[in-house]
């Protein structure tokens, strides 16, 4: 297991020292607001830093005194202020340099701060054990240009001097060319582009993917490599000399292009993608969720902004999780099912931090009219998921699932009357594990189930 990359106090002035010198990215403003959101200590201790950085820089650009003496038109009153301004200004710049110092003494020891110009990225966070080596250097933290990072265990993601977010899981092996080009040699990875940034490139033996704003998973395997799109669009080209399909593809959000083993782009449809992609999706999911396992059938996707309706499931039919709304302060009482066979109620007190999840099965594209009697118009699936913190409630009435929509739901819904679960369908929590939910769902051509777990929320930032 590795040390943790930093607290939230260390990052918190890493971030503000890059904006106080304009260095800070997209990407890391985002980072900060998240940190000054709701918390008044973080809010203190960066007003400070800002406050600090202003006066400090006034003192260095200031003009001479006599300069300032030709804009005097209130002798008394300035020339007091230039007295004590002449008097005070070197033990004031000492007495701030001395604090900046101070608080820049841990932030410039890090390696998120790209102060040497081969310093090209640096790792934000990593699963609990994960293991992996920089050029063969064991749990190193900063990445320069050419180097190669090979993670055997766990899951990683990196931040970019650009702002990128690379997340790879295990095992994989990839080479950082620079900040924007990397070259995967086998494994999996997730790439975030910031907005303004675009043509960060990940290059296979048989793909290049060139993004155009935009989020995308790329695997590399033994046999073949293939790419997904979650977000935007990418420009897809095949890598090898000896391909057959040598021309380019634009590959847009919710599709996926793979190359086969003789080098050959295949674009796959909308349903072919995601029942191609969505267990590779899983993997790098559970690194930004607080899910500790599940099972098979359990699929962990994003549904941002979709109707997640009968007609969200892939030809696979497994029970979807996606995560929803992340550490929600609860402004009054919650009074829900507390999820278990009882049915009791369960009051959830105003100011709890707690995770939404959405469970979701479904039928399915309806089956075609001329389909054999032999297919039946019904499915059932089973399962479990374990989160790292207790579940708080599971919720499967009609009035619960609608009252809680507004607070945790990213996704829409075009029919919330149907999403009751009937009486054959059950999502539990475990009767020794209140970690642990179990689900079991039965559903006919048409149909959908959802319910919705409420988890408390971690310990964190």
């Amino acid at each position: 297991m590795t040390n943790a990359p930093s607290s939230s106090g260390e990052h918190l002035l890493e971030l503000t020292d890059l904006a106080c010198n304009g260095l800070l990215s997209s990407e890391g403003y985002i980072q900060l607001d998240e940190l000054l959101s709701g918390n008044r200590a973080h809010q203190k201790v960066y007003l400070e830093y800002v406050y600090l950085h202003s006066n400090l820089a006034e003192i260095a650009n200031a003009d001479r005194p006599t300069k300032v003496l030709t804009l005097d038109t209130k002798p008394g009153l300035y020339s007091r202020y230039l007295t004590v301004a002449i008097v005070t200004m070197p033990l004031l710049a000492l007495l701030a340099f001395a604090a900046l110092f101070a608080l820049q003494s841990e932030v410039w020891n890090k390696t998120t701060v790209f102060a040497n110009s081969q310093r090209i990225a640096a790792v934000r966070r990593v699963s609990n054990g994960a293991t992996w080596t920089i050029d063969e250097t064991d749990q190193r933290m900063a990445v320069d240009e050419q180097q190669e990072i090979n993670l055997t265990a766990g899951k990683l993601e990196l931040i970019l001097r650009n702002g990128t977010r690379v997340v790879a899981d295990s095992p994989a092996r990839f080479r950082m060319n620079n900040d924007l080009s990397l070259q995967l040699t086998s494994g999996l990875i997730r790439a975030t582009v910031p907005e303004g940034i675009s043509g960060f490139t990940v290059t296979t033996d048989s793909l290049v993917v060139e993004d155009l704003g935009t989020e995308f998973y790329v695997e590399a395997k033994s046999a073949e490599s293939l790419t997904y799109v979650s977000s935007g669009s990418c420009r897809v080209m095949n890598s090898g000399a000896d391909g057959k399909d040598l021309s380019e593809r634009t590959v847009n959000e919710g599709y996926c292009v793979l190359s086969d083993a003789l080098l050959n782009l295949v674009a796959l449809d909308a349903e072919q993608s995601l029942a191609v992609c969505e267990t590779m999706i899983a993997r790098i999911l559970e690194f930004d969720s607080t899910i500790q396992s599940r099972s098979a059938s359990v699929c962990l996707t994003n549904a941002d902004g979709k109707t997640v309706d009968a007609n969200f499931c892939s030809t696979n039919r497994l029970i979807y999780v996606i995560p929803e709304r992340k550490r929600i302060s609860l402004s009054e009482d919650l009074v829900l099912s507390d999820g278990t066979q009882a049915h009791s109620m369960k009051v959830i007190p105003a100011g709890t931090l707690v995770d939404s999840y959405l469970v979701h099965y479904a039928f399915g594209s309806p089956l075609p009219s001329d389909r054999s009697p032999g297919i039946s118009p019904e499915v059932q699936c089973a399962g479990t998921v374990t989160f790292s913190g207790s579940v708080a409630a599971v919720l499967s009435e009609e009035d619960d699932l609608r009252r809680t929509d507004d607070l945790f739901a990213t996704c829409r819904f075009s029919s919330p009357q149907r999403r009751v679960l009937e009486a054959n369908d059950r999502v539990e929590i475990n009767a020794t594990d209140e970690r642990t939910v179990e689900m079991s769902f039965h559903c006919r051509e048409g149909d959908y189930d959802q319910a919705r777990i409420i988890v408390m929320s971690p310990p964190g930032e």
